[in-house]
């Protein structure tokens, strides 16, 4: 296989690699991101390997950078939705401390989650 044809397939996979990050991205499926980001990263390597003995042409650079800078918002935007959950659920949690009251002596009282006197509505 001469060094066109080499470029030529590990360009055409690591396009096709990029595809399935950014399908697994898109559908929340971040356990399936480990193994494609080992198979891509591997993938990233022999192709820098190859290019060091064959140049590729400009169209498969831009293909591959657009790919890849097209998955790196991706998963930014992932990143952001991840720490905004987290968050949440942080907010959630501590909305349960609202209810702590303390006397005077500085002793800490949970507050009667229906007080007294009052009905709940449905």
């Amino acid at each position: 296989m001469n060094k066109l044809n080499k470029l030529e397939l590990l360009s055409t996979q690591l396009l096709d690699i990029f595809g399935q990050v950014r399908k697994a991205l898109r559908e929340g499926k971040l356990d399936d991101l480990k193994p494609l980001v080992r198979t891509q990263t591997d993938l990233t390597r022999r192709f820098e390997k190859e290019i060091t003995l064959k140049q590729p042409t400009e169209i498969q650079l831009r293909k591959i950078a657009s790919s890849a800078q097209r998955n790196q918002r991706l998963l930014d935007a992932a990143l952001q939705g991840v720490r905004s959950a987290s968050r949440r659920n942080s907010d959630i949690r501590d909305a349960g401390h609202l209810g702590r009251v303390y006397d005077r002596n500085g002793r800490q009282n949970q507050m009667a989650e229906h007080p007294v006197g009052q009905e709940k509505r449905s």
